[in-house]
């Protein structure tokens, strides 16, 4: 369900997180996972706190247009 969050942000975030850590020393295997996990929490919650709520009120204004 994440998967089009996942689209959206890997580019921008991921890039600031790598550039983040490479810039302090950390190996890139490492930082390459830990911008993984950082896409995957930021994408769980765009999804739950915007997408979910953005798609219940999609669907009731459509409701309300039909009647």
């Amino acid at each position: 369900d994440v998967s089009y969050s996942v689209y959206l942000i890997h580019l921008p975030i991921g890039s600031f997180v790598l550039n983040f850590l490479f810039s302090k020393g950390v190996y890139y295997e490492v930082s390459i996972m830990i911008a993984f996990v950082v896409i995957l929490v930021i994408s769980a919650i765009i999804y739950q706190y915007f997408e979910i709520p953005m798609q219940k009120f999609a669907k009731s204004l459509v409701k309300f247009s039909k009647k």
